[in-house]
């Protein structure tokens, strides 16, 4: 049975070697991250061989993926993740969190803020954290869910077009009019652990509004590759050009693989309606492949909005997006 051989997929899939095999690195990968524990709080950076960087910020994405990431390894039977998600529960809320304005700070080092704007992007990953933690009973997920969820609903949440505000200054004045269609992909994940965690209908029809938006409306205009930038009114912003990283220009492949994950997650939870959903999320993945697969292997980075290649670098995040 060849590996990623289409027609024989789902029993290599259930084949207990590749079980087997998932379980193995998955294990590894908690080993190598557990010493990225800093005792004076949140968690180091590691490198490739698993040393600290020294001077690297703690970062809000950072923290808040770790707990999430040990939740579900507790979910999943691995032993030694209490400590990890305790952790990281506990600088997000004592340290992340602002308490004079609200809201959770984009990074902090030593005690000390190194960035205080106030990210979309970010407090997603609030939502997920404590959505993750309430599903293992962990004490101090519901106070948390009550914070965030006030704060992406009073704050983030833009009412009339349904769909998240990116960033604020720490006050909560406006510092641009940019638009992203990550922090509301990710906002989709979160809303729908927070769904499942809580059983409140609000957070699914929230997803559902973005799911909408992103795979009905916007992937079928261009081609099932969703541009990345938008304007103030939710207009494509096919020009903008950000951090190559962060918000690079093109459309990424590794988010048409996840934001078709999530639209049939989704369509799940949803009561599997009759719509279009599933037929736009395999267009997303069919797109996806046929443009962002390299021949040598893994997923390019960026594309550009013709389908080319932009970016060719092969990150591990794209590909983890794919399988996720």
């Amino acid at each position: 049975m060849a590996v990623g051989d289409i027609n024989s997929a789902e029993q290599w899939m259930n084949d207990p070697r590749h079980r087997a095999a998932l379980a193995h690195d998955a294990q590894r990968h908690l080993d190598f991250f557990r010493p990225s524990l800093d005792p004076s709080g949140g968690f180091f950076v590691l490198d490739n061989h698993g040393t600290p960087i020294k001077g690297a910020p703690n970062e809000i994405h950072w923290v808040t993926r770790m707990v999430h990431s040990f939740v579900l390894a507790k979910a999943w039977g691995a032993a030694d993740c209490d400590a990890m998600i305790d952790h990281g529960m506990h600088y997000i809320w004592t340290v992340l969190r602002d308490d004079k304005h609200g809201g959770y700070f984009a990074a902090m080092r030593d005690g000390e803020i190194v960035d205080d704007t106030k990210l979309g992007y970010g407090h997603v990953f609030v939502l997920l954290a404590a959505s993750s933690a309430k599903m293992v009973g962990h004490p101090d997920a519901d106070r948390m869910l009550m914070d965030i969820t006030q704060v992406l609903m009073d704050r983030f949440w833009d009412q009339d077009h349904g769909l998240f505000y990116d960033e604020f200054a720490r006050d909560w004045s406006p510092i641009s009019s940019y638009r992203g269609y990550n922090s509301n992909m990710h906002g989709v994940e979160a809303l729908q652990a927070a769904y499942e965690a809580t059983g409140d209908a609000m957070y699914l029809s929230k997803a559902g509004g973005i799911v909408d938006f992103f795979v009905h409306k916007i992937a079928p205009q261009h081609a099932y590759a969703v541009p990345e930038h938008y304007t103030a009114d939710w207009t494509p912003d096919l020009a903008y050009e950000g951090n190559p990283m962060f918000r690079p220009r093109g459309t990424t492949p590794g988010h048409s693989f996840e934001l078709a994950r999530l639209a049939i997650q989704w369509w799940d939870l949803a009561g599997r309606p009759a719509d279009e959903t599933l037929t736009h999320a395999r267009a997303l993945v069919d797109a996806a492949y046929r443009d962002g697969w390299s021949e040598q292997g893994g997923c390019v980075y960026t594309l550009r909005y013709d389908g080319g290649v932009l970016t060719p670098d092969r990150y591990w995040w794209p590909v983890t997006e794919a399988i996720g």
